[in-house]
């Protein structure tokens, strides 16, 4: 339970960090220091020190668990709509890239952020497939007798096309077959 408590608690210290570092949130002036990044207060500093104590973080398990069935990515995914605009772009994470967590982020969320940071098109098993990182869910396709299955088609239509395009490209083209779509959502 207590473990549960900090990691919760230590959620919602992630989520204002990044709500500020884009530019969200209300600034009660618009100087250059209020948009500076503020230190973490030793109640977080704490909380996270007491993270970092509790759970082994030298283990890189998780992260070769996170390929495990990686058929293929897109490199820099950077995912436009129709005017051209970016609505996913990978790059806007670049920042996770970096393996010690900012003093402000609990670091089990920042490694939990840094392992969804693996995208592309995965094979759970036979019939199964995900695609993951395209946006903030996960399309999950099922190959039936019919035609396909796509269990939580992703958040718009840009990502779910990009996600079925590398589905189509990697796996239909290779086995010559062509389906049908039964899209369900939750």
């Amino acid at each position: 339970m207590k473990k549960l408590f900090i990691i919760l608690f230590s959620f919602g210290f992630l989520c204002n960090s990044f709500l500020f570092a884009k530019g969200g949130g209300e600034k009660s002036s618009s100087s250059q220091a209020d948009n500076a990044q503020k230190d973490a207060t030793t109640a977080t500093s704490n909380a996270n020190i007491s993270v970092l104590k509790e759970l082994d973080f030298t283990s890189k398990q998780d992260f070769e668990d996170a390929q495990r069935g990686l058929i293929a990515a897109i490199p820099d995914l950077d995912i436009k709509d129709a005017t051209g605009r970016s609505i996913w772009n990978m790059k806007d994470y670049a920042f996770l890239n970096n393996e010690t967590a900012p003093a402000t982020v609990n670091p089990s969320l920042w490694r939990q952020s840094r392992l969804n940071m693996n995208y592309g098109l995965f094979k759970v098993t036979d019939n199964i497939y995900q695609i993951r990182g395209f946006d903030l869910s996960n399309m999950t396709i099922i190959e039936g007798k019919t035609g396909l299955i796509l269990i939580d088609p992703l958040v718009s239509p840009e990502t779910a096309k990009a996600g079925l395009d590398l589905y189509f490209y990697q796996i239909s083209q290779k086995t010559g077959s062509s389906s049908y779509l039964y899209p369900f959502t939750c």
